[in-house]
Formats: C-alpha cells, structure tokens, sequence
C-alpha cells in the first residue's frame, strides 16, 4: 500500500505536480485529504522529501493530521462572529488600550458617545 491508495479521488490529480516537485526540487509540501480504512475523509498536510540511503532514493513524508485545525478554525470564526455582533451593535462604547495607553479596538458607539469616529482614536 502508498499513500497514493489512500488518497481522495478528488484530490489525486496533485500527483503529478507532488512526483514533479519531488525529482526536480527534492521536496513537496503540500494538503492533501486520505481516506481512512472506514473511508473517513482526512484533511491533512504532507511534508515530503527524497533522500538517498547508501545509494538508494526513498521518500520520507511527514504526515499531520489537519482535522483539529479545520474544526479549531470553525469554532474560532463562529465566536469571533458572536463577539464581532455584539461589539459593533452594543449601545456602550467598549475600547481596548495597549498598557501604553494606545487604542487597539474602539466599538462605533464611540461617535454616538463622543462625536469622535472609531478611527480617530488610533495613532494618538
């Protein structure tokens, strides 16, 4: 078995330009998705490069496994979209500052409150 039998369908039309990269630089890094024995969809990313062991050429790939990261990432954009709701539609003006002193995040409500725009806090 290769990697080449456990990859997607639809994803096995990098092969060529993976074996490509592989003999004229040496090295791929590249996503992929693999199907697991129960053919589970797998995103992953593979760090591959070719090595020469007392004359012979081999392949050794890194494989990691991306599936944490797409649901991390899901989870993250879903609470900065709360979080992005409620600061640009809360009637009180939230700010942040650096220990500084320096504006990081200035909600609209500012002009409401000041009759400053959000923008005119920054840089002072």
């Amino acid at each position: 078995m290769s990697p080449v039998d456990i990859t997607a369908d639809d994803d096995k039309d990098r092969i060529p330009w993976v074996k490509e990269q592989l003999l004229t630089k040496g090295q791929a890094i590249f996503k992929s998705v693999y199907l697991t024995k129960d053919q589970v969809k797998v995103p992953v990313e593979v760090n591959a490069i070719t090595i020469d062991l007392h004359g012979d050429q081999f392949i050794m790939a890194v494989v990691r496994d991306l599936s944490y990261r797409e649901e991390f990432d899901n989870l993250l954009s879903a609470v900065e979209m709360k979080y992005r709701t409620i600061a640009e539609y809360n009637y009180d003006w939230e700010f942040w500052q650096t220990p500084e002193r320096d504006f990081i995040y200035s909600s609209p409500s500012c002009e409401r409150i000041s009759g400053y725009d959000a923008g005119d806090f920054f840089g002072r």
